[in-house]
């Protein structure tokens, strides 16, 4: 199961609380400019975290077929109709195949309007306990070069700094951007990924997934 996975390959991998994203530089070489018309046939999957007040709602699009990130689109505009208008622009430029997107508090209300508009959404419920998978999948993929994301010096910031945390009371990990630093980048790229990956479960679906 998941459990033994988690504590088998990622045995090492989690005893040091700290830094959870290593072997960055080697995973910055997708290339920029990719016309859309170059992907057409190409299973491309999107992925949005929400910004809150002073966030930033991020959008990754990646190529699930060459496992390539494509465009990350970020945005601190808060009119969220106008922030819907632009994730519809950027899933019909890319012919986004799904497109994850949190089912939390925040992002309830923008998964519901993009569902309406169309959109091929999925769900994801990011809750204690799903987001330390979600974490580790990305970081994994970076650790074995298993995907190739844009080289954009704030994202590359938010993953160097991203740590994980350890509750000396319970033992267990909780992630997230230091105290004051953003975290928009890695959660909508840890989506992208994901998306990427679990692909055949998520393909025909596009109801909420509880968890």
């Amino acid at each position: 199961g998941t459990d033994a996975y988690r504590q088998e390959i990622m045995a090492e991998f989690l005893e040091n609380a700290g830094a959870v994203f290593r072997n960055i530089a080697a995973c910055l070489h997708a290339p920029e400019g990719t016309d859309p018309g170059d992907v057409l046939h190409h299973h491309i999957v999107g992925a949005v975290d929400w910004g809150k007040e002073h966030d930033f709602t991020v959008v990754c699009i990646f190529d699930a077929t060459t496992r390539q990130e494509l465009e990350l689109f970020r945005t601190n505009k808060v009119d969220y109709h106008f922030q819907y208008q632009q994730i519809a622009a950027l899933c019909e430029t890319w012919g986004v195949d799904e497109l994850w997107v949190e089912h939390n508090s925040i992002g309830s209300p923008g998964f519901e309007a993009l569902d309406r508009a169309g959109l091929p959404v999925v769900a994801f419920e990011t809750t204690g306990t799903s987001k330390p998978p979600l974490i580790e999948s990305l970081a994994l993929a970076f650790e074995r070069e298993e995907a190739q994301w844009l080289n954009i010096p704030v994202a590359t910031g938010e993953l160097e700094a991203y740590e994980r945390k350890v509750s000396a009371a319970t033992g267990r990990s909780s992630y997230g951007a230091p105290s004051g630093l953003h975290d928009d980048t890695v959660i909508a790229r840890a989506l992208a990924w994901w998306g990427a990956v679990n692909r055949p479960q998520a393909a025909l679906r596009r109801v909420a997934v509880t968890g």
